[in-house]
Formats: structure tokens, sequence, C-alpha cells
């Protein structure tokens, strides 16, 4: 559908002012002198705040027009940064941000659904893949100049991320006009359901649980790009730590823009845990050569673009992985879910590197990752017999 790519332009436009997500832990740390610790405490207020408005927001993308909810959000947060842009860097305006967040968090399931709503079958992964080569693209520059305007004008980066996503709603409004979701009529799990809430849903399919439990670690130890490489960065290189974070930031969206149609291609008839699977030795991998050769700057390019191959394969595969197990009812409750489930995990482990790091140093906190990553590898190993067994009619074709 003509919509898919509005949802591309969409991204690409909004993700060209994306520079507060890459650069918030170095806010936080350089501009306003918090510690890992702190940083992980505030992430940890953060995530809790986020859990139930995640779940009334899923509530809200099953129950009303999701092109009213996306409107209502972004315009929010648009003018939130806007204004955070002109009044400056401090301690309110971060909790602005973070207010913006909350917003975000809520519609976070509304923009996951559309695009499962407007596409089906294989078609899902491609159009995920889409999306992600948009996001992208936006933010090929963007983090680059997040990291030379931090230290001087760090207020700039709140504004164009506001301007840039009141555009994107914008181009959304004139161009999307139908929100109806295509029914996929050969995949029998997408089917209404009739169950009183989304826990009954989980409850019955408990492969779907822990398959989202394990996305929801792994996503976490993702995260720990934006939370731990910059403050491990900042520590080793004091003066070019958020220049060589931005640089790092740019060349990952370059890597994903040059690569992600190669990689859908070449992996587009394996099963999607499969993918999960090799997704994360990939990030692992990216993980372990930054940690190992920290005090070599050329390593850092090296190891991120090992880390960004396995983050294309694992964008392409979780999300329509799960929407395909998904009642098209239930999607934005469940995806709310996932989101929360993700969030929750984030905080954990975040604030546990966090403590490791102020404690004991670098190298045991990024230890820690590496090891929980390597757990998530072997409990998707673990999840493929129970899974073709439970869903066998996504099998087979693959």
């Amino acid at each position: 559908r003509k919509e898919i790519y509005v949802l591309f332009i969409c991204k690409l436009i909004d993700n060209m002012g994306s520079m507060i997500g890459p650069m918030l832990t170095l806010i936080l740390s350089i501009n306003l002198g918090y510690s890992a610790k702190q940083i992980a405490i505030i992430s940890t207020i953060l995530t809790i705040a986020s859990l139930p408005v995640g779940l009334i927001g899923g509530k809200i993308a099953d129950k009303f027009n999701k092109k009213l909810i996306l409107n209502i959000g972004d315009i929010s947060t648009s003018i939130i940064y806007i204004a955070c842009g002109i009044i400056g860097i401090n301690n309110i305006t971060i909790a602005a941000y973070f207010a913006g967040s909350l917003i975000q968090a809520a519609e976070s399931a509304t923009y996951s659904s559309l695009v499962a709503d407007f596409s089906i079958g294989e078609q899902r992964e491609k159009a995920s893949s889409l999306l992600y080569l948009g996001l992208n693209l936006g933010m090929v520059l963007a983090p680059t100049i997040g990291g030379f305007l931090l230290k001087e004008h760090a207020n700039l980066i709140f504004l164009l991320n506001g301007v840039f996503q009141l555009l994107s709603i914008i181009i959304f409004d004139i161009f999307v006009k139908d929100t109806t979701a295509i029914v996929d009529t050969e995949n029998k799990y997408e089917n209404k359901s009739e169950s009183t809430n989304a826990f009954v849903i989980l409850k019955e399919n408990k492969i779907l649980t822990y398959t989202m439990i394990i996305i929801a670690i792994s996503c976490a130890i993702y995260g720990m790009w934006g939370y731990l490489m910059p403050l491990t960065l900042s520590d080793i290189n004091p003066d070019f730590g958020s220049i060589y974070y931005g640089t790092m930031s740019s060349l990952n969206c370059v890597v994903v823009v040059l690569f992600t149609v190669l990689v859908t291609s070449l992996f587009e008839k394996k099963t999607s845990i499969n993918k999960m699977i090799l997704g994360n030795i990939f990030e692992i991998s990216g993980f372990a050569i930054f940690a190992l050769f920290v005090n070599t700057p050329f390593m850092y390019y090296v190891a991120i673009v090992v880390f960004t191959i396995g983050e294309i394969i694992n964008t392409i595969s979780t999300s329509p992985h799960i929407t395909k197990r998904i009642p098209m009812n239930y999607r934005g409750r469940i995806l709310s879910l996932s989101d929360g489930l993700y969030f929750f995990f984030y905080s954990i482990i975040s604030y546990i590197t966090g403590f490791i790091y102020d404690s004991y140093g670098m190298s045991l906190s990024w230890i820690t990752v590496i090891l929980i990553g390597i757990g998530t590898i072997i409990s998707y190993i673990l999840l493929k017999k129970p899974d073709e067994k439970s869903y066998p009619d996504l099998y087979k074709e693959k």
C-alpha cells in the first residue's frame, strides 16, 4: 500500500532531526554533570512511568482512530521540544523532554500497529525493512551534527528535533487518508480474538510470551549502544568522546542505508528466529570488539560496522515475528506490553551496568553486557522447536 511509502518519508523527515536520543546520555553527563549511576536511576524512573502509559496507549491504539492518536502525540511532543530548544538546557527542560518521551511511549504501539495494518505475510518484513531504511537515511547526519552542537549549542538539538517532527506529521496528514487494516486471510494466528484482554491471550500463547521476554532482553542489550558506549567514550576521550560517538552513529546509519536491502534479500528465506540468532551474534561481536580495543579509535568504527549488520538483521525480523502471532484486534495492546517489557529490562540492565561501571570500572560492565547477550542467543536457540510446534503454519513456506 502507498501508505507504507508515506510512513517511509515520515520516518526519514522525523529522524533528520533525531539528535536528542543519540546524545541524551552525553547531555546528562557532560552538560549537566550526572554520573553513570544517576543516569541509570533517571532511566529507571522514566521506565517505571512509561509502563502504564504504554499500556494505556496500546489500548487506545486498538480502540480509536490511529491517525488522530499520532496527531495528538506528535504535535504535543513537537511543541515540548521546540520550547526546550528556546529555553535552553537545564534540569527543567530535561524534565519537559521526559514528559514528551512519555507521550511518545503512549503512541509507540500505534505506529507499530500501522505497519502491521498496512502489510501482510512476507510483505511485512519488507515494509519493516523499508521504514528502518527511512529512519536511518534521516539519521545519517543527525548524530554527527548533534555531536558538534553538544557543548556550545545543545539547545539547537531540541529545537531541530521538534521542527522536523512537526513537518513529519504534516506530511502524514496530507497523504494518509485511510488507516483501515488489511486482513491477512492466510494467517489464522492474526484472526480477531474473542478473549477478554491481552493477558488472557498471552496466557494461552506461552511461547509468544517467552519470545517477547527474550526479544525485550535482546533489545535492552542493544540499548547499551546508546547508554554504556557514550559513557565509555566520554571517559576514555574527554575532549573528543561526543564527536567519536556522533560519527559512529552516523556510520551506523550509513551502513544501514548501504546494506539493508542486501541483508533483507540474503536472509529472506530464513526463519525469523534464525535471523534473530544471527543478528544477536553480530551485535554482541560488535560490543566485544569495542570493549577489547577501547583505546584504539579506528576499531570503534570496525566494531560499529559489525554491530550494525546485527542491528539490521534484528530489526527486519523481530517486529514481523511478533505481529504474525498476534490477533489483529489486540496488536496495540500486546505491542505496548512488548515495549513495556523492553523498558523494564533496559532499566534493570542499565542500572546494573551503571552501578558496576561506577564501582568496578568499564571492563566489568562490558563483560556483564556481553554475557547477558550470549544468554539471549542461547535462549533463541532453545525457543526454535517450541515456536515451530506452536505456530506450524508460519513455517510451511520456510
